[in-house]
């Protein structure tokens, strides 16, 4: 079976220790049989002892690198930091999938960087994965660590880890693919509104707002939805109103009167949209507020919003904080917008992402 159909099947039925070890399996990697040693084998301190509940070695290549389940009892960030320490005599490069409910896992790439004789500072690269709504670049990730038959060399296979886990790779792809979309939507708006400037400034500020919106449902702060855009835009397509006036009658709802404490219930909104609405969080940092560009007459076709959907649905966008030595795969707004060398961002011309500036 091609690696990506096994990813996508194999992922939304990864609900147990097992089928961890058949994801390995799948990948091409030499599994051990479902094994685990004893908390107390791990040196581990009493109080992080107390999170743990369970650390299977699923793979394991010559003692110097090696694949570790960690089942703790509830998800705590300062235990996964830690935990790296108690696996360097195990191990040399040792790979993490850490879960407390077999639904969402974190994948941690421990990378050890020299920063004077004899001293290292340890970076954890993490993937997270909510294995009912995994994103595509994800599932990508995960097919880009699939070893080759003949593969052992545990230094290649971290580099391959490495290399698969590499944050400004995700970054740029984010850049290319968003500056595809910009110059469609672009496009699609001079073609209504013969005017350069404000195709190109709409445009932005279109996209924009759609994106911080990606980082708002992240939170939880839509109707507790982290997808409540998918929702939302499905509850239009099935409502049977005028095509053509999502913009008009929804999203434009949302952006002026619900992140601007002015909604009231529409006769049109089916009862959970209204529900939803009405509870929507005050943003006033002025990027849903109406301005001169807003009001120019135009129309937006489903079919745009479909291939803006589609792009930005392919992204994991994370609200985690990041320490120094901690950094997320996914799309982060810092992150963006501190990537000033791709291609893309010359594309852009230094226009403003989120908030901060592009250089």
């Amino acid at each position: 079976m091609d690696v990506k159909q096994f990813i996508e099947d194999h992922i939304p039925h990864m609900d147990c220790p097992d089928k961890v070890y058949n994801l390995f399996k799948g990948l091409g990697y030499k599994t051990l049989k479902t094994s685990y040693r004893g908390l107390r084998a791990w040196g581990l301190r009493a109080k992080d002892k107390e999170s743990v509940k369970q650390i299977y070695t699923i793979s394991d290549y010559g003692r110097r690198f090696q694949i570790f389940l960690v089942e703790l009892k509830s998800y705590s960030p300062a235990v996964i930091r830690r935990l790296p320490l108690y696996f360097e005599r195990e191990t040399q490069f040792p790979f993490f999938i850490i879960t407390s409910d077999y639904k969402e896992y974190t994948f941690i790439l421990v990378e050890k960087m020299r920063v004077d004789v004899g001293e290292w500072k340890r970076k954890l690269i993490k993937l997270t994965i909510d294995r009912e709504m995994a994103f595509h670049t994800d599932k990508l990730i995960l097919s880009e660590i699939a070893l080759r038959e003949e593969e052992q060399d545990p230094n290649k296979i971290y580099k391959r880890l490495m290399e698969a886990f590499n944050v400004e790779r995700v970054t740029k792809q984010f850049f290319e693919d968003y500056c595809s979309i910009f110059r469609q939507t672009e496009k699609y708006f001079y073609a209504q509104v013969p005017d350069k400037k404000w195709a190109h400034d709409f445009s932005l500020q279109l996209l924009n707002r759609i994106m911080f919106l990606y980082f708002v449902q992240k939170k939880r702060w839509l109707d507790n939805n982290p997808k409540f855009l998918s929702f939302f835009w499905d509850t239009y397509k099935c409502s049977g109103q005028e095509e053509e006036t999502f913009y008009e009658k929804w999203l434009s709802v949302l952006f002026f009167e619900a992140f601007n404490n002015r909604f009231f219930p529409k006769d049109y909104l089916p009862k959970e949209i209204n529900s939803a609405l009405i509870l929507a969080p005050y943003l006033n940092g002025g990027l849903f507020t109406s301005n001169a560009l807003d009001k120019e007459e135009f129309r937006i076709s489903d079919e745009l919003f479909e291939k803006i959907f589609a792009f930005f649905n392919k992204y994991n966008f994370t609200i985690r904080e990041e320490l120094p030595l901690e950094v997320e795969v996914a799309v982060d707004p810092e992150m963006i917008c501190l990537l000033y060398t791709s291609d893309a961002a010359d594309e852009l011309d230094g226009v403003d992402l989120g908030g901060r500036r592009i250089i």
